[in-house]
């Protein structure tokens, strides 16, 4: 369990301010912990701050003894000389805290990779599959180098970046130029926001994670720049870089983590990319958690959310009081690595699209015989098909919803992540395949777009059979 220590109590430095990441920060804050959080975004630092949490000039100084630590002058603007929260030079020596837990809220791998970049920490079981993840999170990321959330939370960032891939599209997937929804049936309802941080969302302000615990992307947006790491072919994380809003240098801060930290990974991560990570922290003494969230930013804000969880088991332990204070006090314990929890969070995504394309072919095909689509969806409700997607989600393709709330770019990467980790484990996953492949299509026609359901709205506009009347 995290305890104090006499007068030293841990302290907990989130990374990433979004929708997400504010309100678990908030909600740790209100649990007794010393939090200190840092994004690239300034005005989530701000935000962070008007809700009072400390907020950091860089991610080296959200993790160094608080002593020394000089919080962000232009989100922390008026010092209250008695609040340590607002003026660490405040805190008396003999109350010195140690950080013990590094709380990473991001919208992806890429991002994950960029932050924590692990060079030099090589080999592992999961070698071959570096190579695949190298692939895909370094150049062939969905949100590469010019649409790269570059903060934690979703925080996205803008480069400059228009090279093609071998598709033709985007490095960040998309097809058009400014991530506009281009089907008229669809509207606005996909389209990026260009404050994030406001409307719409994980309360953070990036994609975050939905009501299922899918991380949802978010808009792009200048602040930063994050060059996605890579995973090299012997399972370990190049060291990119993540410029901008007060970042160091990827992975620099690690360094003035303390053995016995623990690194608790919130993210819907690479499996991966996390192996790689905890690695290199394994050989500075800092033990890892990976524990993927289920529940949205509502579900943050009430300290409702869910974890599975994976790791090292006495880390796990000592995290229990956090995940407790957000929501889960039993957590659902998968293995002890940390790519194990994030691996069936893959999973259990892929299976989610899978049922909704299956679903929405259903529904295609009462409305082509003349059944009306609620009827059908009725029927579909009181037959074997009953489950919560039906209940909570189906209704929405009836009404024209595309959910966007979740990057479209994010759905691909997940699926392409979890369909090489299928293959490299010798499992073709024809399923997985099949649904990453018709989101593939669905993102090459409406670009890097938020909405959830458009993979289904692809397959009504590709057949001209459509649910929602139009």
């Amino acid at each position: 369990m995290i305890r104090a220590e006499g007068h030293r109590r841990p302290t907990i430095s989130v990374f990433g301010l979004g929708r997400m990441g504010l309100p678990i920060a908030m909600r740790l804050a209100a649990a007794g912990h010393d939090v200190r959080g840092w994004d690239i975004d300034a005005s989530r630092r701000a935000a962070a701050a008007d809700a009072g949490v400390t907020s950091a000039a860089s991610p080296t100084d959200a993790v160094r003894d608080p002593t020394s630590v000089p919080t962000d002058p232009a989100r922390n603007p008026t010092p209250n000389p008695t609040d340590p929260a607002r003026n660490p030079a405040a805190v008396p020596p003999d109350a010195l805290r140690d950080i013990r837990v590094l709380v990473t809220v991001l919208p992806g791998a890429p991002e994950v990779a960029a932050l924590l970049g692990a060079g030099g920490a090589g080999g592992g079981a999961d070698a071959d599959a570096g190579a695949d993840a190298g692939e895909r999170v370094g150049g062939g990321s969905r949100r590469g180098a010019d649409r790269g959330r570059g903060d934690a939370d979703g925080g996205d960032s803008d480069s400059t970046s228009t090279s093609a891939n071998s598709d033709g599209r985007k490095p960040d997937g998309s097809s058009g130029s400014d991530g506009a929804v281009s089907d008229p049936t669809i509207g606005d309802a996909g389209r990026r926001d260009s404050n994030p941080d406001g409307a719409g969302s994980n309360g953070n302000g990036t994609s975050d994670v939905t009501s299922d615990g899918r991380d949802p992307g978010g808009s792009s947006r200048s602040g930063g720049t994050v060059s996605t790491g890579t995973v090299s072919g012997g399972g370990t994380v190049s060291t990119g870089t993540v410029s901008g809003g007060g970042a160091d240098s990827s992975g620099e801060f690690i360094d003035a983590l303390s053995p016995g930290a623990v690194w608790l990974d919130l993210t819907s991560n690479d499996p991966r990319v996390a192996e790689a990570v905890a690695r290199r922290l394994a050989a500075r003494g800092i033990a890892s958690v990976a524990a993927p969230m289920r529940g949205g930013p509502a579900a943050a804000a009430s300290a409702s959310l869910g974890f599975t969880v994976s790791g090292d088991p006495a880390a796990i332990e000592s995290v229990r009081p956090l995940l407790a204070a957000l929501g889960d006090p039993d957590p659902v314990v998968v293995g002890d690595r940390v790519g194990q929890a994030h691996t069936l969070k893959l999973a259990g995504n892929a299976a989610w699209f899978g049922q909704l394309l299956a679903i929405t072919e259903a529904l295609q095909l009462a409305v082509a015989a003349g059944i009306p689509p609620r009827a059908a969806l009725d029927a579909l409700r009181a037959g074997p098909t009953a489950s919560a997607l039906l209940d909570e989600w189906a209704p929405r393709l009836l009404d024209g919803d595309t959910a966007p709330d979740f990057g479209l770019d994010r759905v691909v990467e997940e699926l392409e992540a979890l369909v090489a980790i299928a293959r490299a484990a010798g499992i073709e996953a024809p399923v997985a395949s099949v649904t990453a492949a018709t989101h593939r299509e669905a993102l090459a026609h409406y670009g890097a777009v938020d909405g959830e359901l458009l993979g289904a709205a692809h397959l009504q506009r590709a057949s001209g059979v459509r649910l929602d009347g139009r």
